[in-house]
């Protein structure tokens, strides 16, 4: 992979290079070709309304077929722009100079999207945009030397373009592009699909957002293939982003979710901690205590119970429903409950009682050799999802 990405950069280097006739001596080479200054400045204004109308009419369109025809159609497209501008460039025509004009802005409006393409086979989806701007200031750096040599040959004076010395230029860097191109169209034909390849601490990381850390996991929860679901997570089509979003949260979604969270919590390995009661003075005690006592005191103080006013954030989520209404209760003992279930089975839930009544503070702590990586628990670890088989909630909701 790290090979084929090399090639592909020196590609669009090569290619960039095909096209300096038009993208920076437009104004000079209608000056030879033409004779006239003031015939230069026509081409010159040419060729940026060519790129102007192409980037808004017909490249997004492009973009689109190559989202289901994939990068064969934008290599090979590129290819045959390049032949026509290198054809038809050098002749004193404004036919052939319009046809060599848009050719030449076809390609210079794809070659971000075949960049940004195909970076997607490779990046993972939560560093697409680090990757592309590395990718492409790999590339313009290595063009760099490319583009100084070929203005200083080929304009010696920097004003008066020399046309043998542009052609030969144009047309070597033409010829290897074109030949690079078709390469890859082949390649891309006849290649199978290739699988990104994920470190560990990636994976846990772009799967956080479907409360889950594999990419296994991931398939089995949301219906769909590895390949299918990376491609979707890192798309920049809004509908396909909304597709994802909604197929998160459908019901169906919901039950493969807590199926997953019943079966790894049946095999999830508890520590057998001792019970813990500290009695103070005046008849205030410290005791590990049951998700039974623990969790209602919590709802009642989160959520306001007996006519109180519960915490602010709570307050603000749910302030369209009554404090009596039960679809508060069942959401704050839904949040609440994974922490709780957690806490009372891998670490000490502690409730704070005078004359054994009722419970007044709580508290859950874990000691050091019960923690989960330096923390309590890891998003869509086995211990997060054990918690969520016993508060059956769907975290992501």
């Amino acid at each position: 992979q790290g090979v084929s990405v090399v090639l592909v950069g020196a590609l669009m280097v090569a290619a960039n290079a095909s096209i300096t006739a038009y993208q920076s001596f437009a104004v000079p080479l209608g000056t030879a070709i033409f004779g006239s200054r003031s015939l230069g400045k026509k081409l010159g204004d040419l060729y940026l309304k060519a790129t102007a109308a192409e980037g808004l009419l017909i490249v997004p369109l492009m973009g689109m077929l190559a989202d289901f025809m994939g990068m064969p159609l934008l290599s090979a497209a590129m290819a045959v722009s390049i032949v026509m501008m290198e054809f038809f460039f050098v002749s004193a025509s404004w036919t052939f100079q319009t046809i060599a004009s848009f050719a030449a802005a076809f390609f210079f409006n794809l070659f971000l999207v075949f960049v940004v393409k195909y970076i997607f086979q490779f990046s993972p989806p939560h560093r697409l945009g680090t990757v592309q701007g590395i990718y492409v200031t790999c590339i313009t750096t290595a063009g760099i030397p490319m583009y100084m040599a070929m203005v200083l040959w080929t304009t010696p004076d920097m004003t008066h373009v020399n046309m043998p010395r542009l052609i030969l230029a144009t047309r070597v860097c033409g010829v290897l592009s074109v030949v690079g191109f078709l390469v890859y169209t082949i390649h891309a034909l006849q290649a199978e699909p290739t699988e990104l390849s994920l470190e560990k601490e990636d994976e846990v990381l772009i799967m956080k957002q479907f409360a889950l850390k594999s990419l296994s996991d991931a398939e089995e929860v949301l219906g769909l293939s590895r390949q299918r679901l990376l491609k979707q997570m890192a798309s920049q089509n809004v509908l396909e982003q909304r597709e994802l979003i909604q197929l998160s949260f459908s019901e169906k979604v919901m039950e493969r979710y807590l199926a997953l969270a019943h079966k790894r919590a049946a095999a999830v390995s508890i520590p057998h901690l001792k019970s813990v009661r500290v009695d103070i003075k005046d008849g205030i005690s410290i005791s590990s205590e049951s998700c039974d006592q623990i969790l209602p005191a919590l709802v009642d103080a989160f959520g306001g119970g007996k006519g109180a006013r519960g915490e602010p954030f709570m307050d603000y989520l749910m302030h369209g429903w009554a404090p009596d209404d039960p679809r508060r209760l069942e959401v704050l003992q839904s949040w609440l409950g994974l922490s709780v279930h957690v806490g009372v089975r891998f670490g000490h839930a502690l409730a704070l009682r005078t004359h054994g009544g009722p419970v007044e503070a709580v508290c859950i702590c874990y000691p050091p050799d019960c923690l989960e990586g330096g923390v309590a628990f890891e998003v869509g670890s086995d211990r997060w999802l054990y918690g969520t088989s016993r508060s059956q909630a769907y975290p992501p909701q």
